[in-house]
């Protein structure tokens, strides 16, 4: 069975996406962290369909979801998330204070 996980960054990415949008709208933030987790699960069926981001980190791939970037590794029977990004965000350096 393929498996996904989640660093704990990402989890916290997500709930941080989460509080951002419900201070505004409970209902769009459930929307969007549905639709990225909705993503990260298809992922598991399709490990490769990401952008190679070598450049960031060995490994390492991306997609994009509506305004996030979701950073992933294929790993033994399933992905791994390792962050969940807007795409406004220095992601190098999101990167660096995550190690």
């Amino acid at each position: 069975m393929s498996q996904l996980k989640f660093a704990n960054l990402a989890r916290q990415d997500l709930q941080e996406i989460h509080d951002y949008i419900a201070e505004d709208n409970e209902v769009a933030a459930e929307r969007v962290i549905e639709s990225l987790e909705t993503r990260c699960r298809a992922l598991v069926d399709m490990p490769n369909v990401g952008r190679k981001r070598e450049d960031l980190a060995p490994g390492l791939r991306t997609v994009v979801e509506g305004n996030y970037l979701i950073l992933y590794r294929g790993i033994a029977g399933g992905v791994y998330i390792a962050r969940v990004l807007h795409t406004k965000m220095d992601i190098e350096n999101m990167l660096l204070e995550g190690q």
